[in-house]
């Protein structure tokens, strides 16, 4: 489940969540409401205990920018 808690819209255009060897990520990104969430279906299996998110996000000009983000436990 992502969660947006700024003001704005937040295109995403995929995830990544990996743990040592194992790695999932996105089929489809989607858009995340201000203040909202929104669940992606990973493909793949990830214990999340000490896993990693990465992902890539739109920006205002149509470029990707991507960063790290911690799961909640």
């Amino acid at each position: 489940m992502a969660h947006n808690p700024t003001q704005y819209h937040v295109s995403v255009e995929r995830l990544s969540v990996s743990n040592g060897a194992q790695h999932a990520e996105t089929t489809f990104g989607g858009m995340v409401d201000p203040g909202g969430s929104k669940a992606f279906q990973l493909n793949g299996d990830v214990q999340p205990a000490g896993a990693k998110l990465h992902y890539f996000a739109i920006n205002d000009y149509g470029g990707l920018q991507d960063g790290d983000a911690a799961l909640a436990p």
